[in-house]
C-alpha cells in the first residue's frame, strides 16, 4: 500500500528530527545558522554601514591605545572615567598599539570573534535545559527571528540594541563587548549547573573570573547571572547540595567583588550614583513592547507545561525572575532593569524550542488495544486526533512565522545603513584633542578618528554637566541663536572646530549665515553634505 503523501511528510520530519540529534550533523547545523549573524556584520564591514554605539567604543580603544595607563574621557575634553573603559578595549587597544590598525576595524573584526563566544555560550547554556541538538537549533533560529518587525507593516522596529540576539541587534552589536559578555554569560551559568550538579573546583574558579569580566563589561548581563543563580539554587539546590549552593553564590559574590577594583573607572559608583544617566535612554524597553515581542510569546503555554510537570524548573524561574525584575524597572522608574527583556524573550525562545522539538521528535501515538471497550477506544482516538492536530498547527504557524519574519530581518539588515566615510574624512582633519562642537548627525564619528566633542547625545556616566552640554550644543546650531550667544558657547567650552550636516534635520540657512561671525569654513565632504569650520580665535 502506497504511503499518502501526509504520511510521508510526517515520515521526512520525523526523521529530520531523528538525524540532527546525531552530534556530527547537529553541530553542522547549528554552526550553519549561527553563520548568519557572521554574514550580516560582514555585510556592514563591506558596505561602511556599521555605526550606533561602535563609534564610542572604538573612541575608547583609541584613548586607551594612546594613554593605556592614564587615559582621559574618549568623549569629551574633561579628566574624568568612561564606562567603556573596559578590559575588552583594553585588549582592543593593545592590538591597536601593536599592529597600528584603525580602532573601529580591530573592533569590527572582533565582532567575529564574537559570534564563536556567543555560539559556543549558548550552547552549554541550552544543555541546561535540554540535551536535544534540534531543541538547540530551533532556540538558536527563535533567538535571531521571532521578533516584531517593521517590514511587516507593524510600525515598530525589533528593540536594536546590544544585548539582544535577534539579527539586526546582531548585525551591528557583535563587535560590542556587550557580546563577549552575553557568551561568557551563557558559560558561566552552564558552569555554575554542573557544579551544582556535580561539583569541580575549577568550575568555580571559571565562574568567580567570568562574573567579574561580565560586572565591567556589562552590568545588565551580570544581573542575568544572578537571576540565573537564583534559578538554579532553585532547582539544584537541595539538603544534600547546600554547601554547593552557597560555594556558588559565594564565587558569584566573589566575582562581583573584584570587579569594584577595576582601576578605570569606579563600579561602585557606576551601579549606584551614576545609574541614573542612563534611566532616561533606557524607557525605550517599555515602548510597544507587545509590539516587539509577541512572536516569542508563543513559548508561553510551554513554560507553563513545564511547571506543571516539576515545580522546581530551572528556565521557568529563570524568566519568572527577569520578568520580575522588568516590571520592577517600569514601577520604579529604574529603566534601566529594562535591558533584562532580551533575556526574557531568549527564556520564551528556549522553551518553545525544546517544545517544538519534543512534537517534531515524539513518536506515533500507540493504538488503543483492541479489546479495549468501544467507547474508550473512540475517546483514545479523539484524543490522540486533537492533540496531534494541535501539535501540528503550533509546529506549522512557528516555522511559518520564521520563515515570515527571518526574510523579513534578512532584507532589512541588507537594505539598512548609511555610510560613515565622509564625515569620518572631516573628523580626520581635526586633532585627536582639539575641542569639536558636531551637531547631532555629525558628532558620533568625531571621537573615533577626530577631536573631542563638547556633547553626546547617548547616556554618558561621570558628566556632571551632560545635560548643560547638549542644551548648548543644540541651542549653538538652532536659528534663534544671536552671534553673541554663539560665540559666547564657543568660549566657554575652547572649542576649536565645528562640523555640521546641511542634510541634517536642525540645519537652517540663519546658521550657516552666521558662520562669518565666528569662523571660516574649513573643508567639506565630497558630496557637500557635512562642513568642517575652523573657530576664528
Amino acid at each position: 500500500m502506497t504511503p499518502s503523501p501526509r504520511a510521508t511528510s510526517q515520515a521526512f520530519v520525523r526523521s529530520l528530527g531523528a538525524e540532527l540529534a546525531l552530534p556530527g550533523l547537529g553541530r553542522i547545523v547549528y554552526g550553519l545558522v549561527w553563520l548568519l549573524p557572521a554574514l550580516m556584520l560582514a555585510w556592514r564591514i563591506v558596505g561602511g554601514t556599521l555605526a550606533g554605539d561602535l563609534f564610542e567604543h572604538a573612541a575608547a580603544v583609541r584613548e586607551l591605545a594612546t594613554h593605556p595607563f592614564g587615559p582621559l574621557n574618549p568623549i569629551v575634553a574633561l579628566d574624568v572615567p568612561h564606562t567603556l573603559l573596559s578590559p575588552y578595549s583594553l585588549l582592543a587597544a593593545a592590538i591597536v598599539r601593536l599592529s597600528g590598525f584603525d580602532p573601529f576595524n580591530v573592533l569590527a573584526l572582533a565582532g567575529f570573534v564574537n559570534v564563536v563566544v556567543l555560539a559556543l555560550g549558548f550552547r552549554a547554556f541550552m544543555r541546561i535545559f535540554s540535551p536535544s541538538n534540534l531543541a538547540l537549533v530551533l532556540a538558536a533560529v527563535f533567538a535571531f527571528f521571532l521578533w516584531g518587525s517593521a517590514p511587516l507593516h507593524l510600525g515598530v522596529d525589533p528593540l536594536i540594541w546590544s544585548g539582544f540576539l535577534n539579527l539586526q541587534s546582531l548585525s551591528y552589536g557583535l563587535p560590542y563587548p556587550s557580546a563577549l559578555a552575553m557568551g561568557l554569560a551563557f558559560f558561566g551559568l552552564a558552569l555554575t549547573a554542573g557544579y551544582l550538579q556535580r561539583g569541580g573546583r575549577l568550575r568555580l574558579v571559571a565562574v568567580i573570573v567570568i562574573q567579574a569580566v561580565v560586572v565591567i563589561l556589562h552590568p545588565y548581563t551580570a544581573f542575568f547571572i544572578l537571576v540565573g543563580l537564583g534559578a538554579l539554587i532553585i532547582a539544584h539546590g537541595s539538603r544534600a547540595e547546600i554547601r554547593r549552593s552557597i560555594a556558588a553564590t559565594l564565587a558569584i559574590a566573589a566575582g562581583s567583588l573584584i570587579a569594584l577594583f577595576w582601576p578605570y573607572f569606579s563600579v561602585v559608583q557606576l551601579l549606584t550614583g551614576q545609574v541614573g544617566a542612563f534611566d532616561p535612554e533606557q524607557r525605550e524597553m517599555y515602548s510597544a513592547v507587545l509590539l516587539r515581542t509577541w512572536p516569542a510569546l508563543a513559548g508561553i503555554p510551554f513554560l507553563v507545561l513545564r511547571l506543571r510537570s516539576n515545580r522546581r524548573d530551572p528556565l521557568t524561574w529563570l524568566i519568572g525572575g527577569l520578568a520580575a525584575a522588568y516590571v520592577l524597572g517600569f514601577l520604579t522608574a529604574r529603566f534601566t532593569l529594562g535591558r533584562e527583556l532580551p533575556y526574557v524573550v531568549l527564556g520564551l525562545d528556549i522553551a518553545l524550542a525544546i517544545g517544538v522539538a519534543r512534537i517534531l521528535t515524539r513518536p506515533n501515538e500507540a493504538a488503543p488495544p483492541e479489546r479495549a471497550p468501544a467507547e474508550r477506544a473512540a475517546a483514545e482516538r479523539a484524543t490522540g486526533w486533537r492533540a496531534r492536530v494541535t501539535a501540528r498547527t503550533v509546529v506549522t504557524i512557528c516555522l511559518l512565522a520564521v520563515l515570515l519574519l527571518g526574510s523579513a530581518s534578512v532584507f532589512e539588515v541588507l537594505t539598512t545603513g548609511d555610510s560613515h566615510a565622509d564625515v569620518e574624512g572631516l573628523a580626520m582633519m581635526t586633532g585627536q584633542y582639539d575641542v569639536v562642537l558636531a551637531d547631532q548627525p555629525s558628532y558620533p564619528a568625531v571621537p573615533t578618528w577626530g577631536g573631542k566633542v563638547v556633547a553626546w547625545n547617548g547616556a554618558l556616566a561621570f558628566i556632571p554637566d551632560i545635560v548643560q552640554r547638549r542644551a548648548d550644543a543644540a541651542a549653538f546650531f538652532g536659528s534663534d541663536e544671536t552671534l553673541a550667544e554663539r560665540q559666547a558657547i564657543l568660549r566657554k567650552y575652547a572649542v576649536q572646530w565645528v562640523l555640521y550636516d546641511r542634510s541634517g534635520p536642525a540645519f537652517t540657512p540663519a546658521f550657516e549665515a552666521s558662520i562669518k561671525g565666528w569662523g571660516s569654513p574649513y573643508a567639506t565632504s565630497p558630496d557637500g553634505t557635512y562642513v568642517l569650520v575652523a573657530v576664528t580665535p
